[in-house]
């Protein structure tokens, strides 16, 4: 019996009137992500990657076509059954970390919680379990403004785990970070990978995007690639060399 993908974006079309202006930012989108896969979908500004992340996220919806979250059609139902989708399913990892600067690194840990009305001693314990993951139990109390760049980007990957959610969707994550961080970061998520987690990074750099094992290219709305990274870096290196 075939498994249910994770996430299939069925011929998915997004597009923005700007004026007289057409914008096909997703023009005709079809792919399948499954269960522990690591997945980088790579593309330069104006690729559409954004727009897929978004619609990933459940944070916008297609034009037209179907996208299926674990064999439900997201892309059908209201906006507070999204939602629900959102904080059941996804774990969010953002370039510009996104921590309330008043908060403690375990109060920013269990905000995501508290959206999904986990109870208050049962968020505390999985705020604390998450940090402890990433290498910052000894941090809980402290503000953002007292950690490094690096260590608030794991507090944003602990926010993440800290849902156990079905999907850890990573939008550039390294964008912030000096090259020695970011291959920290980068091994963590490799680690996350290796431990069963679903991996879906977000990209506009081919270094970064080799870290995956699979990626998907966008340019103009479509998909141009959609294979092994290897393979991928292969035909990179081919065209730099023909070039």
């Amino acid at each position: 019996m075939e498994q249910t993908p994770l996430i299939e974006f069925q011929d998915i079309h997004k597009i923005y009137h700007m004026g007289d202006s057409e914008v096909r930012a997703a023009d005709g989108v079809s792919f399948r992500i499954d269960r522990g896969e690591f997945v980088a979908i790579v593309g330069q500004s104006g690729s559409g990657k954004s727009t897929c992340m978004n619609i990933i996220g459940c944070l916008d919806v297609p034009t037209s076509g179907r996208y299926l979250l674990g064999g439900t059609d997201v892309s059908t139902i209201d906006e507070d059954a999204q939602a629900s989708f959102r904080n059941t399913m996804l774990g969010f990892i953002f370039q510009q970390y996104n921590l309330l600067p008043r908060l403690s690194v375990q109060e920013n840990v269990e905000l995501s919680l508290l959206y999904a009305k986990v109870p208050p001693q049962e968020r505390a314990e999985r705020a604390r379990q998450a940090l402890s993951r990433v290498g910052l139990a000894d941090k809980i109390h402290h503000l953002p403004s007292q950690l490094s760049g690096g260590q608030q980007q794991r507090v944003s990957i602990a926010r993440a785990l800290a849902g156990d959610p079905s999907i850890i969707l990573a939008d550039e994550p390294t964008g912030a970070l000096d090259s020695g961080t970011s291959r920290e970061v980068l091994d963590f998520l490799r680690q996350l990978h290796e431990s069963g987690n679903t991996i879906v990074l977000i990209t506009h750099d081919n270094a970064i995007a080799a870290e995956a094992q699979r990626i998907i290219r966008l340019a103009d709305g479509k998909i141009v690639y959609d294979g092994s990274a290897v393979a991928a870096e292969q035909v990179q290196f081919a065209k730099g060399v023909v070039s």
